[in-house]
């Protein structure tokens, strides 16, 4: 499992250190302190940024141009920290502990006469100058051309079938803020149907409905009316719209983290349409799960109700040290993580610590203030 990660000049993170990881990692902070930059790192660094990914999270954040109907360019610079109008740039991202592992992508001047853009890119933009290169371990994976200010074309075409074979199959999963497809849904439900894991899916169902003995997936792809429950004392099944929007949420993180076994699930706003009464249940079976499928666990979150459930759920575990929080805090362009161990978590949970900002009573209130 992945022990430490640092990251250097993505997005909003300057140069962000963190040495110790757990393997069920709950991180928060303020608004703009870094917690999806921090994730969609991770998820590039896991997957050896791979550069389709990269235009998926590009995509992901609105970083696109259409300059005309049916052509469509990325801003790249975007993907570095405060690149304003710089043309040579770059980041990092590396581990040295548990995953000795490099990556690096850049914007320098463009080294060769290969470029596969069609005439028109050229008419619309001029000639590209730069290039966007990706390394992994010092080895260059990827060269793509890039225009001077920035934009550049997916020379890869973003193949949705690919991205969805991906996203089924890849041991490192991102759940970002947007629902699942039906589609999507359906592919991960093909791997998990008949066997052991579907009964840890139904599990998780039941902590917002106990009611829910099964479910099915119709060959209706047009949206999620496809997906039904078999409700207890009830004769006909029940669409997934009809108990709300929590059951959708709890199905996906259910399902994608019953499919990382031996790799990592990254989860950003882990507690979306779920009621703070059902989130201790949430992360016990979040904790048991990752236990069970040897899977290291990353969630971002702006509840103070996610919080306090995680240290019920560390609380209550078999061994609490299999979880821990991380604060972001950010000082100037500075952002540093503050860690909280089961301990640290249940002493600040206990005072009412607002661990979601600075700490500013800490030293007189905590009795290890080193912790904080």
């Amino acid at each position: 499992m992945l022990q430490d990660l640092t990251v250097v000049n993505y997005r909003s993170l300057k140069e962000f250190k963190i040495d110790r990881l757990s393997q069920v990692n709950l991180i928060v902070g303020d608004n703009n302190s870094g917690k999806t930059s921090f994730l969609e790192a991770l998820y590039l660094f896991l997957n050896k940024a791979q550069p389709i990914l990269l235009f998926y999270l590009l995509e992901l954040r609105g970083n696109i141009t259409l300059l005309t109907e049916n052509k469509k360019f990325y801003q790249i610079k975007n993907l570095f920290f405060e690149s304003n109008d710089k043309q040579e740039l770059f980041l990092n991202i590396f581990s040295v502990r548990g995953k000795d592992m490099s990556i690096k992508i850049c914007i320098e001047t463009l080294d060769t006469k290969e470029i596969s853009l069609t005439p028109e890119s050229w008419s619309l933009l001029g000639i590209p100058e730069l290039q966007l290169s990706i390394f992994v371990d010092k080895k260059q994976i990827a060269k793509i051309p890039v225009f001077e200010n920035g934009l550049l074309e997916n020379p890869l075409e973003i193949n949705l079938n690919f991205l969805n074979h991906l996203f089924s199959t890849s041991k490192y999963q991102f759940i970002t803020t947007n629902k699942f497809s039906f589609n999507k849904l359906s592919m991960m439900w093909d791997k998990i149907a008949l066997t052991s894991k579907e009964d840890k899916i139904i599990r998780a169902l039941k902590i917002l409905n106990s009611d829910i003995e099964r479910l099915n997936f119709t060959n209706n792809s047009s949206d999620r009316s496809g997906i039904f429950f078999k409700i207890h004392n009830r004769e006909n099944p029940i669409p997934i719209g009809n108990l709300g929007e929590g059951i959708h949420r709890i199905l996906a993180l259910a399902m994608k983290l019953v499919m990382v076994e031996n790799g990592a699930l990254l989860v950003d706003e882990i507690d979306i349409g779920l009621h703070y009464a059902a989130q201790t249940e949430m992360w016990k079976f979040v904790l048991e799960i990752a236990k069970q499928l040897n899977i290291q666990v990353f969630a971002t979150t702006h509840s103070w109700d996610c919080i306090c459930a995680f240290q019920e759920a560390l609380a209550e575990s078999e061994d609490s040290s299999i979880g821990q929080l991380f604060r972001l805090s950010r000082k100037d362009d500075t952002i540093k993580p503050v860690i909280y161990n089961a301990d640290d978590l249940e002493i600040a949970v206990r005072q009412s610590i607002e661990v979601r900002c600075c700490l500013k009573d800490v030293n007189h209130r905590n009795p290890n203030p080193n912790n904080y």
